[in-house]
């Protein structure tokens, strides 16, 4: 994972929580990139986000076009569930 990322690189984070009907996608810029974690800072309000290494493969993005189909895809299983 540490080579995948770098420290000031602009990523995308889809915050996914379908039980509370929550789908965000944030462009986040990360300020610490480990073994087991990364740390994406919104430059918009400055919240910092942890993310964990098995989070980070499914929920963090280069493309935003990726990441816009992770969410649309996540809307259309959670309407499925109801």
């Amino acid at each position: 994972m540490k080579e995948e990322f770098k420290i000031g690189q602009i990523v995308f984070y889809t915050r996914i929580l379908p039980k509370v009907g929550i789908y965000d996608l944030l462009e986040i810029k990360l300020r610490t990139v480990e073994d087991t974690y990364i740390v994406g800072c919104n430059e918009k309000d400055h919240t910092a986000y942890l993310v964990s290494e098995i989070e980070a493969e499914t929920c963090i993005f280069i493309s935003r076009k990726d990441a816009l189909n992770k969410i649309k895809e996540e809307k259309k299983k959670g309407k499925e569930n109801i």
